[in-house]
This record gives structure tokens, C-alpha cells and sequence, in this order.
């Protein structure tokens, strides 16, 4: 579902942008163009499931580029019911243009986040 824009799903990102200065934004677009905007810079998209529940996946996507350092970092909860039908909207959270030495304090920064919610 995230790594191709050729996917058949309808789906659509709701996401909340994480900023440095613990700056946020809200943005909606479609999956399909979010993979093609990353893949226009030149970013490996790789995914793994965090978590395989009763109704709904958690994963997390790391958006690499490799040329200017950085990463995006996507975490999302896919209900099944989303899969089966092939549209909808997924939920997510995402930190942008990570340096790549600074992954570790990412971690920590959701550690944190999570614990106070």
C-alpha cells in the first residue's frame, strides 16, 4: 500500500505533520500522490509492521533520502476493513526531514509523547 503510486487502493493520508519547534500541521491528501511526491526526491520508502492487531495493522513507513541526509518518519493504524474495501483514509503521524543522525532523539521524542497522551 505505501511503497508503489501504482497501487488499486483509493485511500487517502489524514496527517498530522510533526516540524521541528514542535510545530504541527494537519494536511489530507491522496496516498498515491504522497508515494509519487517522495519518489519524485529521489526517497526509498520502506515499511514495517509494528503491530498486527484484531482489526487494524500499525506500521511504520521510513522515508529515506540517502543524498541529503534526511528521513520522514510515517506512523499509521490500518484498519482491515480499510484493505478489504481498498478506500478510505488512514490516520497518520509523521516527522519530517529528520537529519539522519538524530533518529535516536526522534525515539525518544515519541517515547515521550506517547507516555503524556
Amino acid at each position: 500500500m505505501f511503497l508503489s503510486e501504482a497501487t488499486p487502493c483509493d485511500v487517502s493520508l489524514k496527517l498530522t505533520v510533526r516540524q521541528y519547534g514542535f510545530k504541527r500541521d494537519e494536511l489530507k491528501l491522496p496516498l498515491k500522490q504522497w508515494i509519487a511526491y517522495n519518489r519524485s526526491k529521489q526517497c526509498d520508502i520502506y515499511v514495517g509492521v509494528e503491530n498486527i492487531g484484531i482489526d487494524k495493522l500499525k506500521v511504520c513507513v521510513f522515508v529515506v533520502n540517502e543524498h541529503f541526509k534526511y528521513n520522514h518518519v510515517l506512523n499509521a493504524e490500518i484498519p482491515y476493513t480499510l484493505l478489504g474495501e481498498k478506500k478510505g483514509d488512514v490516520e497518520a503521524d509523521i516527522t519530517i526531514f529528520i537529519p539522519t543522525h538524530n533518529l535516536k532523539a526522534l525515539f525518544e521524542e515519541l517515547n515521550l509523547t506517547k507516555k503524556t497522551r
